[in-house]
């Protein structure tokens, strides 16, 4: 949200680019909530709001579209750290 407000007051004032950032988040957190719908039917994911959860796994997502990562095949700890963050985030355990 932040990202999207310094990109679209300080980069770009052009509507259809800031309308096709907001559809695909949307459609990001759409897909997000039926990933968690499904896995917490399939007893993959633990119980909890599923619209927080996909709001969740957004920001996420959109942490791991960072320099620090990507494009570097050389960080295999970092991603399994992320990974496992994510893990502990839709454990059916927790």
């Amino acid at each position: 949200e932040v990202v999207s407000r310094d990109w679209s007051s300080d980069v770009c004032s052009s509507d259809l680019l800031r309308d096709a950032y907001r559809h695909r988040k949307a459609e990001a957190r759409e897909s997000n909530r039926r990933f968690v719908e499904l896995g917490q039917a399939a007893g993959r994911i633990g119980a909890g709001d599923t619209d927080e959860m996909a709001d969740a796994l957004v920001v996420l997502g959109q942490g791991l579209n960072n320099p620090v990562l990507l494009g570097h095949d050389d960080r295999p700890a970092l991603a399994a750290r992320l990974s496992a963050a994510m893990v502990a985030l839709l454990s059916p355990t927790n």
